[in-house]
């Protein structure tokens, strides 16, 4: 099979595979709830897609996801295609430029980009509208378990993507 026919089956598959995590997402019968954790699936599958991603590609399927996201979200305006943007930017950036792409980095990058998310959308959705106590309640019961699940679904994504690769491509 040629290369091109290679990387489109590859992109078919990640459009399926981010179309199922938008459903399971914003589903309530498929909450993937623990506690008060509440992970971010499609940032987490959005991170394992753009580590396998030139910056440019990345950075097109995080606004394309952030826009799929908004639409379902209630409490933002445009916030994720954003920031889901600059994510999938920053995660192929890193993966070319300073780490290697190995589940280390899967993990390191898993935990830096899921507290860059909670960590900005505390700021502009819960760090000045509401009383201190509420504002650092959000941020350490609710955001630090969220970015810890997030993390470890980013790992499962990367297993899948990294699988993905080696079977399509060699």
């Amino acid at each position: 099979m040629p290369q091109k026919k290679k990387k489109l089956l590859i992109s078919v598959i990640n459009v399926l595979l981010v179309f199922v995590v938008v459903i399971i997402q914003y589903t309530p019968l498929l909450s993937m709830k623990i506690g008060t954790a509440t992970p971010m699936i499609a940032l987490a599958a959005l991170i394992a897609i753009s580590m396998f991603c030139s910056e440019l590609t990345a950075s097109l399927a995080g606004m394309i996801l952030g826009i799929f996201t908004d639409t379902s979200s209630s409490t933002s305006f445009g916030f994720n295609s954003i920031v889901f943007f600059a994510i999938a930017f920053l995660t192929s950036f890193f993966i070319h430029y300073l780490f290697n792409n190995n589940f280390r980095s899967a993990i390191a990058l898993g935990i830096i980009l899921s507290a860059l998310y909670f960590i900005v959308r505390w700021l502009f959705f819960f760090s000045f509208g509401h009383s201190i106590n509420d504002s650092f309640t959000y941020l350490f019961q609710y955001a630090l378990p969220s970015i810890i699940y997030t993390t470890v679904i980013t790992l499962i994504f990367y297993l899948f993507e990294k699988l993905l690769f080696k079977k399509i491509i060699k």
